[in-house]
């Protein structure tokens, strides 16, 4: 899986590690966010108190003979032949518990036939009907179900009832912080996106690696935006060329193509060029960085170049708009 991932054992370990905190940060936060009320709790108790009753339960024991679905008549009859003997057994004072040891074939044999608590609807119709009738200490006559022929005992009989509040107050604030916990978790998503400053490193993200534009590292990036701007401008004179100058196809195709100076005209030959013309070596084409824009006294043909620059930065994705919009306040400033 890291292999895949192309991480490393370490990342991944600090991935899980920022994945638990943020789950204990959004738990913190919902909790304090999300208030329950004792009312709450006690209005939603009164209102859904059939999810909080427990049905009509009986202590019972029985005597089973399983019927098997290939059995023939004459093995059928051979099993209700033995119900009815251990059925006379027990009517004539013998005891429930030892005669489901001797003729029952139910894993509850071994306990004298005991099934425990069982409780009204969650039984088979014919079993349960039967059992329900009985008052503690009566037997039933024989009772067919899909699982065989049963003699039933009742031990004791336990009316249904609702659980006291006192004892689903917790379940029920579960229940209720869960239903809110989505609706509060949406809110805190909106407020903390509208509050949010959301800055785009240049060539960095988050886990320390370089962004790079269709897969390519920062230098082919800044390599091609010198050759465009090679491609764009003449490197004798200094001025940009504009982007609305027709060229061939061939110009199109090569972005290292020098373009021919443009013609000046007398007043331009005779304008001296700007300090910062002066200084900006004509042999290579400066590379942008993060501060440009931060000299001071730059001349308005300057700024258009590096704006110019930061739109294209722009557009290929390498900068956001909200760094595009900052380098360009920062050349405005220095006007």
């Amino acid at each position: 899986m890291l292999e895949r991932e192309h991480a490393t054992l370490e990342q991944y370990k600090n991935r899980i590690r920022d994945q638990i905190l943020m789950s204990k940060v959004v738990s913190f936060e919902l909790r304090n966010r999300i208030v329950l009320s004792e009312k709450e709790i006690k209005e939603y108790y009164l209102s859904h108190q059939k999810d909080f009753s427990v049905n009509d339960t009986v202590r019972a024991r029985h005597i089973l003979f399983i019927f098997d679905p290939a059995m023939s008549e004459a093995q059928k009859r051979a099993k209700l032949k033995l119900a009815e003997q251990a059925l006379a057994e027990i009517k004539g004072g013998g005891d429930f518990a030892q005669a489901a040891k001797k003729y029952s074939e139910d894993v509850s044999a071994s306990s004298g036939g005991d099934l425990g608590l069982l409780e009204r609807g969650k039984l088979a119709p014919a079993f349960e009907q039967a059992a329900f009738k009985l008052q503690p200490g009566e037997v039933s006559d024989i009772v067919k179900t899909s699982y065989g022929l049963h003699i039933i005992k009742i031990e004791e009989f336990v009316p249904g009832k609702v659980k006291p509040y006192s004892e689903v107050k917790a379940e029920i604030d579960r229940i209720l912080f869960s239903q809110k916990r989505e609706k509060e978790y949406k809110a805190w998503m909106d407020e903390l996106r509208k509050t949010a400053f959301i800055e785009i490193s240049l060539f960095e993200n988050s886990q320390g690696k370089e962004n790079r534009p269709n897969g390519e590292d920062k230098s082919k990036v800044e390599s091609k935006l010198t050759e465009k701007r090679t491609a764009d401008r003449d490197p004798g004179s200094g001025p940009v060329v504009s982007k609305k100058n027709n060229r061939s196809k061939k110009d199109a195709a090569s972005p290292q193509r020098r373009l021919e100076k443009p013609k000046r005209t007398q007043n331009e030959l005779a304008r001296k060029p700007s300090p910062s013309q002066q200084k900006r070596p004509t042999d290579s084409p400066p590379v942008i960085h993060e501060d440009d824009g931060q000299e001071a006294g730059l001349d308005f043909e300057t700024m258009e170049e590096k704006l110019v620059d930061y739109k294209e930065l722009r557009d290929q994705k390498v900068i956001s708009e909200a760094e595009y919009q900052k380098r360009k306040r920062q050349l405005l400033n220095q006007l």
